[in-house]
């Protein structure tokens, strides 16, 4: 047996009103938790750890794809409880005994609002009995087939709070701290017999080796060959009875899309000013019309009655 800690970081992109509150509630098979509070109106937070037990002979097996952790955001207004958004997480996308924080775009329930939502998650699959988010950082065990942190255009450095563990041979490039060792002459005149020995000015120009530098995992034995590593296509299923995750195959496609929406919708926009434009120029005329027309039928009322 396992526990899976689970820790939302931030869900970005949703947007609630001061009269509504949103609530992350997460299952795991058929057991559901007990729904939490998120802070924030627009960026959520949540300080809070989920545990959940599992069965670790099953994880990285060909019938794991149902052992699935489901995150769901449900906006509470006056007591109506709607869900928004929906991610799930299948276990065998993680290693076990290592922490992996990501961020994954959610399923946007609302049809009406096109938002690109992205939770930011901290998973970590403990099976040796360690603290919670104590165990070295790792990285997950598929390949995505898009990048899911950045838009195109932008780095990853523009999104913070996601760990890049540096490949091995850098880090065994760090050497430990050499020393110049200087001799200085002996003083003019003076045999290096009568003088003694010769001092010694030692130098150091790298920075000495510290205890605490970050440990990473240097050998990745119990985790599956890179001929096992999955593709997130292969769990972009539109499914909700099974509700797999709502993942985006190719972001660069999805954005260029949303970029041709607007483009679209500023166009009509423009069009509908116009439109509106010559509709109160019409207005203006026409009344204009009807109070020189109602003049000209004052004035003859008037001519009449002389």
């Amino acid at each position: 047996m396992g526990i899976a800690y689970v820790k939302i970081n931030q869900i970005s992109g949703l947007k609630m009103n001061k009269k509504s509150v949103a609530e992350a509630e997460i299952s795991f098979g058929d057991e559901a938790i007990q729904p939490t509070l998120l802070k924030g109106n627009e960026n959520f937070t949540c300080d809070d750890i989920w545990s959940l037990p599992f069965d670790a002979s099953i994880i990285h097996k060909n019938n794991a794809n149902n052992e699935l952790i489901s995150i769901k955001v449900i906006k509470n207004k006056s007591g109506k409880r709607s869900e928004k958004a929906r991610l799930a997480l299948p276990l065998h996308w993680f290693p076990l005994n290592f922490i992996v924080r990501e961020k994954f775009p959610m399923r946007n329930l609302v049809v009406s609002k096109s938002r690109h939502i992205v939770a930011d998650i901290s998973l970590h699959l403990s099976t040796n009995g360690c603290d919670p988010f104590t165990a070295p950082i790792g990285k997950m065990l598929v390949k995505p087939a898009c990048d899911p942190i950045a838009p195109p255009g932008k780095t990853n450095s523009n999104y913070p709070g996601s760990f890049r563990v540096p490949p091995q041979n850098q880090v065994q490039q760090i050497l430990p701290p050499q020393q110049n060792v200087i001799v200085l002459p002996p003083p003019h005149g003076i045999p290096q017999i009568i003088a003694g020995p010769a001092p010694q000015i030692f130098s150091n120009p790298l920075p000495p080796r510290y205890s605490n530098y970050p440990q990473f995992p240097s050998n990745r034995s119990d985790q599956p060959n890179n001929k096992e590593l999955h593709n997130f296509t292969d769990y972009c299923r539109n499914d909700d009875e099974n509700m797999i995750t709502y993942l985006y195959s190719n972001t660069r496609g999805y954005y260029i899309q949303e970029k041709a929406k607007s483009k679209e919708m500023k166009k009509i926009k423009m069009e509908r000013k116009k439109i509106r434009k010559l509709k109160r120029k019409r207005m203006k005329k026409t009344k204009r019309t009807e109070k020189i027309i109602f003049r000209l039928m004052i004035s003859l009322q008037l001519i009449c009655n002389l």
